[in-house]
């Protein structure tokens, strides 16, 4: 996660507290506050139950914000990233070099074929 207090602070935001605050603005459009308080009255997580409620309304608002500037809805974050380095054993480097001679007998194999077929082309004339 961010060091950044000021993107902790927007992550919850966006992803906790919008919404919630959208499903209660939902319901007390369609109901008034009866509705609102409805939900903590009959349920055991409302807060769950109202972003829950409010999930989709609130990926399109992100959605919306990002197209005014990036990362404003969904908030990017920074990852570090790390590579190891790999170290290559004798083991690795026997496997690859009969990789490659079974490589050049495949190569001149064909290289041979190639010929045989160009001379029988040749004798068809």
């Amino acid at each position: 996660m961010a060091d950044d207090p000021f993107e902790k602070l927007h992550l919850a935001f966006m992803q906790e507290v919008l919404p919630v605050s959208l499903a209660m603005l939902d319901r007390a459009k369609q109901g008034g506050p009866s509705k609102v308080v409805e939900v903590f009255t009959s349920s055991n997580e409302p807060f769950q139950d109202l972003r829950s409620e409010g999930d989709a309304s609130a990926q399109k608002l992100r959605q919306q914000l990002d197209e005014i500037r990036p990362g404003l809805g969904n908030p990017i974050m920074p990852v570090n990233v790390e590579v190891d380095n790999l170290e290559v054993s004798n083991e690795d480097l026997l496997e690859k070099d009969s990789l490659v001679q079974v490589l050049e007998r495949i190569q001149i194999n064909l290289e041979a074929l190639e010929k045989c077929l160009e001379d029988d082309s040749n004798s068809v004339n």
